[in-house]
């Protein structure tokens, strides 16, 4: 099962961050270029009073690493391997079957042509949402343990 990971990993990294240094740098720029961020007590609360609070904060500090073509590549990067890394795992832990794990690349196509202005916090929000399913898997697999059905 960790050489399918590897496997993934290695097959969709460098294709990702390839596309984003070579297909999209003045995209990254632009991203950039229209986002502000600052270390302050106040753009801190007032971020942080809007519905989409710490989404929003995170995705505007991250915003800022997008004026370098490497810097922003490799961001970008790390988005696609978090979906993918959990996708592969609640697909793994769901089927225990080897050959659907190619299911996993359906949430990866999706968050790398999820383009817009709001991309980071979206993508942010996304990787929460894998993230509880995951957590939830691994509570019910406990629970199922200790009564005893698995």
């Amino acid at each position: 099962m960790k050489k399918i990971f590897l496997f993934h990993l290695l097959l969709v990294c460098p294709v990702i961050f390839l596309i984003w240094y070579i297909v999209f740098p003045n995209y990254l720029w632009l991203l950039e270029g229209n986002s502000f961020f600052s270390f302050t007590p106040d753009f801190a609360g007032i971020q942080l009073s809007l519905p989409s609070d710490w989404a929003q904060y995170v995705g505007a500090y991250l915003l800022q690493f997008f004026r370098f073509r490497t810097s922003g590549a490799l961001v970008q990067m790390l988005f696609v391997l978090i979906v993918l890394l959990s996708a592969d795992c609640i697909i793994a832990r769901l089927t225990r079957n080897k050959g659907l794990l190619w299911l996993s690349f359906i949430p990866v196509i999706y968050g790398g042509t999820a383009q817009s202005q709001t991309l980071l916090q979206r993508n942010t929000k996304f990787i929460e949402c894998l993230l509880q399913l995951r957590i939830n898997l691994l509570i019910l697999r406990l629970l199922c343990q200790r009564v005893g059905i698995v």
